[in-house]
Formats: C-alpha cells, sequence, structure tokens
C-alpha cells in the first residue's frame, strides 16, 4: 500500500524528507571535485526530494569546481537554482566558505520554480559546515530589491565567484552581469554556462562573444561542435 493511503499530507513529507535526508548526508561524506559531481547523479531521494541535477556536462562543471576550490572563496553567489546540482557543488567542494547565496525566479521561461519544499534539503547542502551560511533567494535577479537583498546578506564582503546561470536572454543575461559584478572582488570570477547553445531564447553566447573580447576570458568546452560550454571572466 502506498505512503498517500495511510498517512495524511505532513506526515507524508515529514517521512519522505527524513528517508531522503538520511540518503542525502550519508553521499555528502568528501569534498572531492569528482566524488561531489558524481553525487548529482547517483543521489537518490524521495518524492519532491529525488534527484539533484546540475544540468551540466560533467567535464565542463568538474574542471570550473576544481578552479574554483582552488580559488578557496569565502563568498559564493549563484544565479539560477533549478534542479539544486550547481549549488551542491559549490556548497560541498567548498567547506570553508563563509556565505553561498542562490538566486532563483520562482516562474517563467527561466524560473527555476522549485517546490519550496526542497529549500530544506537544498539548506541541507552545508551540513557539516559550521561557518557556512547558506541563503536561498526566491526572487527575480534583475529585480533592485533582490540585489539590496543579496547586499545585505553580503555585510560588507565582496564576491569571490559568481555563477551566472538564470536568464538566457541577451538581455537577460547581461542585466544579471551589469547589476552584480560590482560586487565581485577584483580577481575574483564570473562564469556564464550555456556560451555555445542557441535557440529557443538562448543568446548566452552573443552576450558571452561581446564581454570576453573586454576581460580576462577562459572558456571550458568538452565539444565545440555541441552544446552547453561554459565561461569564465576573471574581474
Amino acid at each position: 500500500m502506498r505512503l498517500h493511503h495511510i498517512f495524511p499530507q505532513y506526515l507524508r513529507d515529514i517521512i519522505i524528507w527524513r528517508l531522503s535526508k538520511w540518503e542525502l548526508r550519508r553521499k555528502m561524506r568528501s569534498c572531492d571535485v569528482v566524488q561531489v559531481v558524481r553525487t548529482t547523479v547517483d543521489y537518490c531521494g524521495v518524492g519532491v526530494y529525488s534527484g539533484i541535477y546540475a544540468i551540466q556536462k560533467d567535464s565542463e562543471i568538474t574542471q570550473l569546481a576544481t578552479r574554483i576550490q582552488a580559488l578557496k572563496p569565502r563568498v559564493i553567489v549563484e544565479i539560477g537554482t533549478a534542479r539544486g546540482g550547481t549549488l551542491f557543488i559549490w556548497a560541498r567542494t567548498n567547506p570553508s566558505s563563509e556565505l553561498i547565496v542562490s538566486i532563483d525566479l520562482p516562474g517563467g521561461e527561466f524560473g527555476g520554480g522549485y517546490d519550496p519544499r526542497r529549500g530544506k534539503m537544498y539548506r541541507e547542502f552545508a551540513y557539516g559546515h559550521p561557518d557556512t551560511e547558506l541563503v536561498l533567494l526566491r526572487s527575480d535577479s534583475h529585480a533592485q530589491s533582490t540585489f539590496d537583498t543579496l547586499v545585505a546578506h553580503l555585510a560588507g564582503r565582496n564576491v569571490d565567484f559568481l555563477w551566472i546561470d538564470g536568464d538566457h536572454t541577451y538581455q537577460g543575461v547581461k542585466k544579471d552581469f551589469a547589476l552584480y559584478r560590482s560586487l565581485v572582488r577584483k580577481g575574483g570570477m564570473v562564469a556564464f554556462h550555456d556560451i555555445l547553445t542557441k535557440g529557443d531564447g538562448h543568446e548566452v553566447w552573443k552576450f558571452w562573444n561581446e564581454v570576453k573580447a573586454t576581460h580576462v576570458s577562459e572558456e571550458i568546452i568538452e565539444d565545440p561542435g555541441s552544446d552547453m560550454g561554459i565561461g569564465i571572466l576573471t574581474l
């Protein structure tokens, strides 16, 4: 007999969350980049807590995560939470980070729209890292109020690494970069996902071709003839 035939909704959620949390913690025993990336594939929770997906090519995100880990970031900000995969990678491979903030638009074409209940799972990504504060902002990254809220959480600190993987339109990614780049410290890094992907509103490639010409840049591309790809700027 299925759980929904036996327990009311709130009890079912308690049960599936405890089962999922046990499985999650069992897999969070390493800060090795390769193992952490592998966990985004191997983890299998229950119900709304099932699956952590990075929506990345393993080789590309592994190279980026290795670069970020070497940076020893105190503050990480990502735009675009979706299924929590990259948030998991940043949190587990950087145990000494002080603040990790993930901004996600609840709805819309490029909104992650994750179930609010998954918020407690995402905050669990900092388990065992007592010095790390993990903040989830479910709001529009283009809104001034979101920017102001982030600044309040930063409390005077600069961002070491900014990950931009939200609105993929040209104007959307351009606005994210223009708004948040001022928070990144000198020598800090900004990375963009989908610098190769084209069509259906995916125009990161267009902005990337412009911005890389005026910054120190690097590309992580598994297959030049394929899609995805990651672009890195050092400010």
